[in-house]
C-alpha cells in the first residue's frame, strides 16, 4: 500500500500540474520594469484568477541590507542602492525550522529581507494592501507559493507581502544597545518605510496603505498599531486570528534570561563582554541558532520565548514602550480603522499539536493545573502560582463535566473551544471592546465560520502518507474526507492562491462564494475603510451592544448569548491575572535590569 502511494501521488500531482500549466496564457509583453529610489527592478507578468487580467509581479525586492555577518542581530538598515537592473522573479525564504510541519524541515537563508509587489496598473494610484505572514514568529514566508495574489488582482489594489526575521535571529535580546530584540518588528517598520518611499512607482497610493496579517502576522499588525515607531506608515489594519492581548504574546521571564540560557546552550559565557558574545554569535551557523527557537518548549508548542517584547526601559529606542493593554486603555496608539476577527474552531490547531505528541491528551489532562497556567497566563512550570492553578482548574471543572481531553467528539469539542477562545477569539473580542470605547476609529469584528475542503489541520496533524493521498485525490477532483470545522488559518486557503498545489483549494461553490465575499470586503476596506460600503451590512463594533459579522456563505450580524458568556468568562479570568507581555512578578525581573533607559511619560 505504501509503495503504491509513493508511486501514485507524484503521478497524479504531475498530471494535474501539467494540465494547469497548459492553460496558463503567456504574455508577449516585455518584462515590467520600475525605477525605485534604490535602482531599477524587473519582474514578470501574471494572470489574475477570475478576470483573466494581467498584473505585474515583482518577487524578492530587497528593502534592507542583508542581516548577515556584522549586521546579524542588529537593527535593520536601509538597503544599499544598486546600479544594474535587478531581476525580481523569485522570493527567498528566511532561514527557519518549520516546526508546524512534520519532520521540522530546515529551509531558507539569512539574506532574505525582501518584499513582493503585485500590481494590476503600474500607472494607477490604487489602495495598497501589505500582508504580514504568520507562523508563531518562528516560521513562515511571504512566498507566492503559499500566498499567491491572483484573487486580489481581480480588484483594483496593489498587493505587497514581506519577509521579516524569525526565531532566534528575529527576537533575541541581550543588552538593549546592540542586541535589542524586536528585530523582526523593526524589519516590518523598515519595509513599510520602503513602501512609503516607492509604492507610487508601482501604481499604489502611499496615503492609503492597509496592513493585514494572520496569526503572528495579525499580532504584528496590532503591534504596529500600538507602536509609535510605525506612526504614519499605514492608514488601516486587519487582524486575522491574532491580538496583542493573547497569552501567546506573553513572556514569563525577563527576555535577557532567555538570551543567557541560549548562550549557555551554545557553550558561551553570558558574563563575557557583549562585543565578545556578539562576535561568537555572529560566527555561529545560522541554522544552529534557529534550531534553538523552541528550546524552552514545555508542552505543545509553548512557550516560544523568542518573539516580540515590550522594550520600554530595555532599549534607548523602544518599539513598544508600554504593555499593549495599557497603551490601548490610555489611547496611546495609532488610531486607524481596523478589522479584527477569528475563526470558529481556532483551537483545531492546538488539537493538531496534541495529535502529533504521543499520550498528550492524558498528559495534558493529568497536569492541566500547570499546563493550563502556561496556556492561560504564559506561566512556566517553575513559576505557577496557587491562584493561577486554581483558576484553570475551575475552568476545567465547568467545561469538562462528563469528559476529559480526548480525540473523541465531546472531549475534542471542549478542548478546541477552550484553546480557540483563550488564544484567539477572546483576545480579539477584548481588543474590540477596549478600542471601541475610545470612539475615535471604526472597528469591525467578525467570526469566520465557512468550513473548507482544505484545512491547516490536515497539514499539521495528518501523517505524511495521508496528507499526500489527500493532495493527490484533490488534484483529480476527489475528496473522501469531509470537513465541518474551521481551523486556525483556514480562511487563507480561500483568500490566497496556493501555487504550491496544482489545484484550487476552494473546491465547492460555497467556498468560492465565500472567497469572493472575503476579497470584496477586504479590498473595499482598503479602498474606503468600510468593508461593505454598498450594502452597509457590516456594522461598526459597539462595546455597549457588541456584534460581529458571521462570514460564511450567508453573512449576518450577531452576538449569541452562549458566545457572550464565553467571552465574559475569559475576560473575568484575565481580570484576575491580566495578559501581559512581561510578567514582572517573575524573580528574573529582579535579577536582570529593566530600567536602564527610562521611558518618557
Amino acid at each position: 500500500m505504501l509503495l503504491y502511494l509513493v508511486l501514485l501521488v507524484p503521478l497524479l500531482l504531475a498530471l494535474r500540474l501539467y494540465r494547469a500549466k497548459k492553460k496558463l496564457p503567456k504574455s508577449n509583453l516585455p518584462a515590467p520594469v520600475v525605477k525605485t529610489k534604490n535602482g531599477k527592478v524587473s519582474g514578470s507578468w501574471d494572470t489574475s484568477s477570475a478576470e483573466n487580467r494581467q498584473f505585474a509581479s515583482f518577487k524578492g525586492i530587497p528593502y534592507a541590507k542583508p542581516p548577515i555577518g556584522k549586521l546579524r542581530f542588529m537593527r535593520p538598515e536601509p538597503v544599499d542602492n544598486w546600479t544594474e537592473e535587478l531581476e525580481c522573479t523569485r522570493t527567498p525564504e528566511i532561514i527557519q525550522i518549520n516546526s508546524f510541519q512534520s519532520g521540522s524541515p530546515r529551509v531558507g537563508k539569512e539574506d532574505a529581507l525582501v518584499l513582493n509587489i503585485f500590481s494590476p496598473n503600474l500607472r494607477g494610484r490604487l489602495p495598497v494592501m501589505v500582508f504580514i505572514h504568520g507562523g508563531g514568529f518562528v516560521s513562515g514566508s511571504s512566498s507566492p507559493k503559499i500566498y499567491g495574489a491572483e484573487h486580489f488582482m481581480n480588484k483594483d489594489v496593489v498587493m505587497v507581502s514581506i519577509n521579516y526575521r524569525l526565531g532566534v535571529l528575529g527576537w533575541l535580546y541581550l543588552d538593549g544597545d546592540k542586541v535589542a530584540g524586536n528585530q523582526g518588528m523593526r524589519d516590518q517598520v523598515l519595509a513599510l518605510r520602503w513602501i512609503q518611499d516607492n509604492i507610487s512607482e508601482f501604481g499604489g497610493d502611499k496615503n492609503k496603505v492597509t496592513v493585514f496579517g494572520e496569526s503572528a502576522g495579525a499580532m504584528s499588525v496590532m503591534n504596529l498599531v500600538l507602536s509609535p515607531m510605525a506612526k504614519g506608515l499605514f492608514s488601516a489594519g486587519i487582524c486575522q486570528s491574532g491580538s496583542s492581548l493573547s497569552p501567546f504574546c506573553c513572556l514569563n521571564k525577563h527576555p535577557q534570561y532567555y538570551g543567557h540560557k541560549l548562550l549557555e546552550k551554545l557553550g558561551l559565557d553570558p558574563s563575557a563582554p557583549i562585543d565578545t558574545l556578539l562576535q561568537q554569535l555572529q560566527d555561529t551557523p545560522a541554522i544552529d541558532l534557529q534550531v534553538c527557537s523552541s528550546m524552552f518548549e514545555e508542552f505543545v508548542r509553548a512557550p516560544l520565548a523568542f518573539k516580540p517584547i515590550v522594550d520600554g526601559g530595555l532599549v534607548p529606542d523602544p518599539f513598544l514602550p508600554e504593555e499593549p493593554i495599557q497603551l490601548i486603555k490610555k489611547g496611546l496608539y495609532n488610531k486607524v480603522p481596523l478589522i479584527i476577527g477569528s475563526n470558529k474552531d481556532e483551537g483545531m490547531l492546538i488539537k493538531a499539536f496534541y495529535e502529533r505528541q504521543e499520550d498528550s491528551y492524558n498528559i495534558g489532562w493529568k497536569n492541566f493545573g500547570v499546563i493550563g497556567a502556561l496556556a492561560f497566563f504564559a506561566k512556566e512550570a517553575d513559576e505557577v502560582s496557587p491562584k493561577e492553578e486554581s483558576l484553570v482548574k475551575e475552568y476545567i471543572k465547568n467545561h469538562f463535566v462528563n469528559t476529559t481531553f480526548s480525540a473523541t467528539q465531546e472531549g475534542s469539542d471542549a478542548l478546541v473551544e477552550m484553546y480557540g477562545d483563550l488564544l484567539f477569539v477572546a483576545p480579539g473580542d477584548l481588543t474590540c471592546k477596549l478600542m471601541s470605547q475610545q470612539m475615535e476609529q471604526p472597528i469591525y469584528n467578525y467570526l469566520y465560520t465557512q468550513p473548507g475542503t482544505f484545512t491547516l489541520y490536515d497539514i499539521v496533524a495528518y501523517p505524511l502518507w495521508r496528507f499526500g493521498l489527500k493532495l493527490a485525490l484533490l488534484a483529480v477532483g476527489l475528496n473522501p474526507w469531509k470537513n465541518s470545522k474551521v481551523c486556525h488559518a483556514d480562511e487563507l486557503f480561500q483568500m490566497f492562491k496556493t501555487n504550491a498545489f496544482p489545484f484550487d483549494t476552494a473546491q465547492t461553490n460555497q467556498e468560492k462564494k465565500v472567497r469572493a465575499s472575503l476579497i470584496d470586503m477586504w479590498t473595499s476596506f482598503a479602498a474606503s475603510h468600510n468593508p461593505t460600503p454598498k450594502t452597509g451590512l457590516w456594522k461598526r463594533f459597539n462595546h455597549e451592544c457588541p456584534q460581529y459579522l458571521e462570514i460564511s456563505s450567508s453573512c449576518r450580524m450577531q452576538y449569541p448569548a452562549a458566545y457572550k458568556s464565553r467571552m465574559e468568562e475569559i475576560s473575568g479570568i484575565w481580570e484576575e491575572v491580566p495578559p501581559l507581555y512581561r510578567i514582572m512578578s517573575s524573580p528574573t525581573w529582579k535579577k536582570y535590569p529593566y530600567n536602564r533607559f527610562p521611558v518618557e511619560a
